[in-house]
Parts: structure tokens; sequence; C-alpha cells
């Protein structure tokens, strides 16, 4: 399963997102858990052009298409909300 996503470029109060640090991937399991199953660092956050758009590939996922979720994180620990991505 491949999941994309848009990297914001705006923190919940509407100031441009340069400490962008990364993004933490999770998949519903079976029993109804969230299990983190890879993280990926963002490291252009300084650079004038970022990449925006991101993708990440699940090589282990179980048959089906399990539900997932992308949440950024910043270089403090704080969490944003979750992104919406596509399950291809």
């Amino acid at each position: 399963v491949t999941l994309s996503w848009k990297r914001p470029g705006t923190s919940v109060d509407g100031k441009r997102l340069d400490d962008l640090a990364g993004f933490e991937i999770e998949r519903l399991s079976a029993n109804g858990e969230w299990e983190v199953i890879t993280t990926l660092a963002v490291t252009d956050a300084k650079r004038i052009n970022p990449r925006s758009n991101w993708t990440h590939t699940d090589t282990t996922a179980p048959p089906g298409i399990p539900d997932f979720r992308v949440t950024p994180f910043l270089e403090d620990g704080q969490r944003g909300s979750p992104l919406k991505c596509l399950n291809r």
C-alpha cells in the first residue's frame, strides 16, 4: 500500500511552518488500535523550496486495505492533526 499526502505549510495559528520535524505513520490494527509503523524525518524545513509531496509504501500491510493516518510533528515534539492521505 502506498500512501501519499501534502506537506502542511502553516501551523494551526496560520503562521508559516518552519519547524516541521517529521511525520508519524500509523496503521489501524485488527484489534482497533493505532500502531506506529514508521516515522519519516523532514530534513529540508529551512530550505527555500521544501518538498511538498510525500509518499510512503507499507510493504507489511495485511491483506485488504487497512486504515492509515499520517501525523506531522514539530521539532519541540508537538503533534498536529492527522493529514488526509490517499491509499493506493
